[in-house]
């Protein structure tokens, strides 16, 4: 990256002659350096220029401590420039020279086709635009590479093929930008870790759900549903941009989010889509959405520049879940980020980009009601039968089935997804089902603790029920505090040590613990090492614990 010295200098080596051919040139001449500066930075990586490139920086280092003049010949880069002009442009790829280079302008339209073959370095008159003119004084100069006494002759070159260098490099201007900021994201590890999270579920695979289209309060009207209104959300994903999704705790809005995020991922290498999913949960006070897909992506906020380029290039797909989990207390300022959401999604410049967000409701304390709504459907017999095939070790499929077969009383429990796996974990576990639904999540949690100590000789798990009503001791302390709200790892972690210290447990790992309890998906993370409990309901169910002990 060029050092601010290095620009300034730049700056002053090209103003001159950019002053005269554009009023408006210290802006535009500043973006066209930074610009050009992330070419250095793109392509001093790449195998085949970053010699060249590196030569540049030494010499410029030279011409800015003053020790020696910058040599014309170790600057010359122009074949890096000329190569990448010709692979964007369809350009035929041949050996640099001053004729050829003047050929790639013809082919920009930037030299007319009636004077191109005929250019006179020292008669440049059928050339009407001063830039262009510069442009191939400094392409005769880059041919040409001789090194002169004549200091005023030097600088006049100097300048010419700074200006050439930023003038081409204003010509890739989207080339560099994208490929800068892929590198900025490291966004091939951004979409490995999407399909590796995903992929790494020990239970819950996604089995595609079933919408049904409604307005506004619809679905609060009627008890009954034309089933021949019901469809699957793979075709309303596939035939809608804007989406909002509706739906009680537990019908699966969140994983049905978290699958559209892994299929976007393992389609990106084909689509070019980056996958943005949201946790609002995570969301304590105002902020753009901007900022939040920053904080998402680990962009610097800083560097908001890149998220407004992938929203212009509509390269992003943006996954907003949990208006009603929203942690910002003050009603006001939840009132303005709402407003915000509302105007993002309406944003006439993000027309085009593939947006779904998650309510539990479509109601006066929601956002974007006139939105194609759709409400998430609960299961019927051949989805629950495929449920369980899905999500139940094939051993015990068999008797997952019976077993909930002969509970036809619970069958409304079964038609969520979340509630159904955590029964079918009891059944495998060899519990029986509750008689009371309210009892099922403490079973489930119990189970799944005492297979982990018994089955998997975990000696961690027997700590897991301890710790975790210690936690919700230390985080609802707070009479502000939201149900289930995010905690980071920095918060986290001591929590975990004060308590094995309380409890004298000898040589305590807080992070082995906290890999446990994503593992057994009691806890997830929500954002960059930001967790929640993966559900309200075992947040609940700690809360209600560690009341009925005082």
């Amino acid at each position: 990256m060029l050092k601010k010295t290095f620009k300034n200098y730049i700056l002053e080596i090209v103003k001159d002659k950019y002053q005269k051919i554009d009023k408006n040139f210290l802006s535009k001449t500043r973006e066209k350096i930074n610009n050009f500066d992330r070419f250095l930075d793109v392509y001093s990586e790449d195998e085949a220029y970053k010699d060249k490139l590196n030569n540049f920086y030494l010499e410029l280092s030279k011409m800015v401590l003053d020790e020696e003049a910058i040599s014309l010949n170790k600057i010359n880069f122009i074949d890096i420039f000329i190569d990448i002009l010709c692979i964007n442009k369809g350009a035929d790829k041949q050996e640099f020279s001053f004729d050829w280079a003047l050929e790639i302008l013809n082919k920009l339209n930037l030299i007319k086709d009636n004077i191109y073959k005929n250019i006179n370095i020292n008669n440049l008159d059928g050339i009407q635009d001063e830039k262009v003119k510069i442009i191939v004084k400094g392409l005769y100069t880059l041919a040409n590479p001789e090194d002169t006494d004549n200091i005023n002759i030097y600088w006049d070159n100097i300048s010419n093929i700074f200006i050439t260098y930023l003038e081409l490099g204003e010509m890739l201007k989207d080339d560099i930008s994208e490929k800068y900021i892929l590198k900025k994201l490291n966004i091939d590890e951004y979409i490995r870790k999407i399909r590796q999270n995903y992929e790494s579920k020990i239970n819950f695979k996604y089995i595609p759900a079933s919408v049904l289209k409604i307005t506004n309060y619809d679905y609060l009207d009627s008890d009954e549903t034309n089933e021949e209104e019901i469809i699957g959300f793979k075709a309303v994903n596939e035939q809608y941009t804007k989406i909002k999704l509706i739906g009680y705790a537990g019908v699966g809005k969140t994983t049905t989010l978290e699958y559209v995020e892994y299929e976007d991922a393992l389609k990106y290498d084909e689509t070019g889509k980056i996958p943005v999913l949201i946790n609002l949960i995570t969301v304590d006070t105002w902020q753009s959405i901007e900022e939040l897909i920053c904080r998402k992506l680990q962009v610097d906020k800083d560097n908001e520049e890149i998220v407004n380029y992938l929203l212009k290039c509509e390269k992003i797909n943006i996954y907003l879940d949990g208006i009603n989990e929203i942690n910002i207390s003050s009603s006001k300022n939840k009132q303005e980020f709402l407003i915000t959401i509302e105007e993002f999604f309406n944003k006439k410049e993000n027309q085009n980009i593939k947006m779904i967000i998650t309510d539990r409701d479509n109601d006066e304390l929601s956002v974007l009601n006139d939105l194609d709504t759709f409400l998430i459907q609960g299961m019927n017999e051949d989805d629950i039968e495929m449920f369980i095939e899905g999500n139940s070790n094939p051993e015990k499929t068999e008797e997952v089935k019976r077993v909930i077969k002969n509970h036809p009383e619970m069958f409304d429990v079964f038609t969520h997804p979340f509630m159904l796996k955590n029964i079918i974990t009891i059944i495998e576990c060899g519990e029986k089902i509750p008689d009371d639904s309210s009892e099922i999540i403490s079973i489930y949690l119990n189970s799944i603790i005492k297979r982990e100590i018994y089955e998997k000789k975990d000696d961690y798990a027997k700590y897991i029920d301890g710790i975790l009503k210690y936690l919700l001791t230390k985080i609802t302390q707070s009479d502000e505090v939201n149900v289930n709200p995010p905690i980071s790892h920095f918060k986290l972690i001591p929590i975990f040590y004060e308590y094995s210290d309380k409890e004298g447990i000898q040589d305590f790992n807080a992070d082995r613990m906290l890999n446990l309890l994503i593992k057994l998906g009691i806890l997830r993370e929500v954002e960059f090492e930001k967790y929640t409990f993966a559900d309200e309901q075992y947040f609940e169910k700690y809360y209600n614990d560690i009341i009925n002990e005082i």
